[in-house]
């Protein structure tokens, strides 16, 4: 056989047989298309579910769309397969959160048994019973303050936030009782606000040490437009404060003149437990 015979042989079998051929493996390139699609789809569920953090506990498809940024088809399918795994159930037309995320939310370090909020549940109660008031217990979360627990009776303040609830802590008695204790030596650094500058930094900063001086924190409004007292829970081993304790009264309810005293025993009491 001829050179040109041999090289026309192996073009006309490297048309019909392109070299490299075979059965293809699945390379870096799949699994990392593979990877963003699943994230992809993990981070539409995800949006699902954070729709159900705003007002209103049962909502159509249109409105978890519109909370989550979706289309509305992509909704009802990321909705379809939360409700056939239990994390969302059906009320008519419309959804609300499942059992399972309950049940998984019981399971957090926060809700478990003798955790933080099970320790501060008894001191809780004792404290409503003392006072009528509605109390809460709540941790500095970034800068917001998340509500851990709240026991309340018939003459409580209502519109406090619902446990669970994630609120700003900027300007509030438990933020301020948490960052006035944030360190054994005084308050962290003043908070910097872009708008107003150094003054508001000022007078951030001389508000907490009045806290730090006084033992708990005061706030007339804000919550529930109720007046508001937040002593600090302390750790003993680090000497900061990892919690707030709070009461919240209604404008016309009667106000004991030792209540901040009553309340920072209270909290004193939690952390000595702990």
């Amino acid at each position: 056989m001829s050179a040109s015979a041999a090289l026309m042989s192996n073009e006309q079998l490297a048309r019909v047989v392109p070299l490299g051929s075979g059965p293809r493996r699945c390379g870096a390139d799949d699994r990392a298309s593979s990877d963003v699609s699943g994230s992809t789809s993990v981070q539409k569920a995800l949006a699902v579910l954070e729709a159900f953090r705003g007002p209103g506990s049962v909502l159509g498809v249109t409105e978890v769309a519109r909370r989550g940024e979706l289309s509305k088809s992509t909704a009802h399918r990321m909705l379809a397969l939360l409700v056939e795994q239990g994390y969302v159930e059906r009320e008519g037309s419309r959804y609300a959160l499942g059992p399972k995320l309950f049940e998984l939310g019981n399971a957090a370090s926060y809700a478990r048994a003798r955790s933080l909020r099970a320790t501060a549940m008894p001191y809780m109660v004792e404290l409503l019973q003392a006072t009528h008031a509605t109390v809460h217990l709540t941790v500095l979360v970034q800068d917001d303050l998340l509500f851990l627990e709240k026991v309340y009776g018939h003459q409580g303040a209502r519109g406090v936030p619902a446990v669970g609830a994630r609120v700003p802590a900027g300007g509030t008695a438990p933020g301020d009782a948490i960052r006035a204790f944030a360190s054994p030596a005084g308050v962290l650094g003043p908070v910097e606000d872009r708008q107003c500058g150094e003054a508001v930094s000022r007078h951030e900063a001389h508000r907490l040490a009045q806290v730090r001086q006084r033992g708990f924190a005061v706030q007339d409004g804000g919550l529930s437009s109720s007046i508001c007292l937040a002593a600090p829970v302390v750790a003993r081993t680090t000497r900061t404060a990892i919690a707030a304790l709070s009461v919240v009264l209604r404008r016309n309810q009667h106000r004991s003149p030792s209540l901040g005293v009553e309340l920072q025993s209270c909290a004193a009491r939690i952390a000595e437990v702990l």
